[in-house]
């Protein structure tokens, strides 16, 4: 009854000194500066919505590869034996020993005999002892050992989250590399296309060139429009392999290891992701919620500090038997307390350091959730952006396309100078690999619009990832076990 009285005031005491982040309101507007379309609660696998089956084959290596993943696991599983920890220290602490000895007293010494001539005598002692014995000892808590559990608590709870974070972020990043290395090859593709025009205008202006119909102007400037096209493909080669080395590491594997596949057409549209309300974004970025749980937990260290005002007070017994001549059972009760009274004030600033720490961390965590809208709000204005810029650029693609046509048929009739067809095949070309980026941006912004808005398809990946852990396990075990019995016969 009197732990209980003084566990309770203490914990009273404790909550009053700690910020209460638990009763802080955080604020969120109620909608986005920008229209969006009609909040959903989740956006769910939004990958899927590219209907590529090659990138769902990459993304489910990665769930079950990733080492940034794996590192995630193993954070959440030490935060999961501090919490164990942190509630082992209520209970009391038992320990035993056993000692074993041996020991023998040898004397020498003289005594004279019946005739007065002293004699060498030794005597010697043999003894054996041993001893058994076990110690239990208690701690009364005044707070430290509860807040102590309970931020232990938190930041688990914190670091599930940044595994669930740690998921959302790798599809995102993968489904990126993806279509980067798609936009490269497309690159490539159209490069392929301009080398083999320019290499066909090469020849003809050659031919003309030999029967003296053109300059030497033109076929210099034939040679160095189909050497940058050349130089341009290398280019976008580079930038493919960088990309699939990158698809490889995100994939838990070496560079080379994997098949990236073949793919060299990007989507042409891409639909916008419905955003959730702002105020749902605490639910639905687990990010955010671990953040949140973060700040708990330092808020809960703050009762910690503050318990550190109190006084210690320990319990110990100790019994015991000792196997000796003349000994038996003996027993030790012991009781010690530790309180502070003077300390230069040391206790009391470190209360005060982890007090700031947390208000600290909430303004961070205020900051966190402006990033958090204003990631959405850019993400959906620069897919709009690229919306528009796309059908632009797909006028300006079918104009350039027919100024080449028309170009080309005058030069051929000798009405224009190969300058007029060079421009405008360049222009072609500009034009197309205008698209290709613009529709690789338009992906990436919907890549960022997904990974702002979280979402809650990660806990049934967790649960499949976890379940496909289990059976690997099982087997490996019956494999060990078949191979240990194959191996004692």
């Amino acid at each position: 009854m009197t732990r209980t009285l003084l566990l309770t005031l203490s914990l009273l005491l404790g909550a009053g000194c700690r910020v209460g982040v638990e009763n802080h309101k955080f604020e969120l507007p109620k909608r986005y500066r920008i229209p969006t379309g009609q909040a959903a609660k989740d956006v769910g696998r939004w990958w899927t919505m590219f209907g590529d089956g090659n990138l769902e084959r990459l993304i489910q290596l990665a769930f079950s590869e990733s080492l940034s993943v794996e590192q995630a696991r193993q954070r959440v599983e030490q935060a999961r034996q501090g919490v164990i920890a942190g509630r082992a220290v209520w209970f009391p602490s038992v320990s035993g020993s056993a000692t074993v000895g041996r020991s023998k007293n040898i004397l020498r010494f003289s005594l004279p005999n019946a005739a007065g001539v002293r004699v060498p005598t030794t005597i010697s002692n043999t003894n054996n002892n041993a001893s058994l014995s076990a110690t239990a000892s208690w701690e009364l808590d005044f707070g430290a050992m509860y807040y102590g559990y309970k931020a232990a608590k938190h930041s688990h709870a914190a670091a599930y989250e940044q595994l669930r974070a740690a998921y959302i972020s790798l599809v995102a990043e993968l489904v990126d590399t993806y279509y980067r290395t798609v936009a490269a090859r497309a690159q490539m593709k159209l490069r392929d296309q301009a080398i083999k025009n320019r290499q066909a205008q090469l020849e003809l202006v050659e031919r003309r060139y030999r029967v003296g119909v053109v300059t030497a102007f033109d076929l210099y400037q034939a040679k160095q429009s189909l050497a940058t096209a050349k130089a341009e493909r290398e280019q976008y080669f580079a930038a493919a392999k960088v990309n699939e080395n990158a698809l490889a590491v995100l994939c838990g594997r070496f560079p080379g290891q994997i098949d990236p596949g073949a793919i060299d057409v990007l989507p042409k549209t891409v639909r916008e992701l419905p955003a959730v309300a702002p105020q749902k974004l605490l639910y639905t970025r687990p990010d955010l919620r671990a953040a949140h749980r973060q700040l708990l937990a330092a808020d809960m260290q703050v009762g910690q500090a503050f318990a550190a005002h109190f006084p210690k007070l320990s319990l110990s017994f100790t019994p015991g038997y000792q196997f000796a001549p003349g000994s038996g059972f003996i027993y030790n009760v012991a009781g010690g307390l530790l309180a502070p009274i003077f300390n230069g004030g040391r206790i009391h600033a470190q209360y005060k350091q982890a007090r700031a720490k947390v208000l600290e961390q909430i303004a961070a965590f205020k900051s966190l959730l402006r990033v958090a809208v204003q990631e959405i709000t850019v993400a959906i204005g620069q897919g709009r952006a690229y919306e528009r810029q796309l059908r632009h650029l797909e006028d300006a693609a079918k104009s350039a396309e027919g100024a080449l046509r028309l170009s080309t048929d005058q030069y051929s009739q000798g009405l224009l100078t190969y300058i007029n067809v060079l421009t405008a095949e360049q222009a072609v070309t500009t034009a197309r690999s205008g698209l290709i980026a613009s529709r690789q941006g338009l992906i990436a912004a919907r890549i960022s619009l997904a990974r702002a808005l979280g979402g809650t398809w990660v806990d049934g990946v967790i649960d499949e990832q976890e379940k496909k852990r289990r059976e690997k396990e099982r087997k490996r075990k019956r494999e060990t076990k078949t191979a240990t019995a194959v191996a004692k016969r």
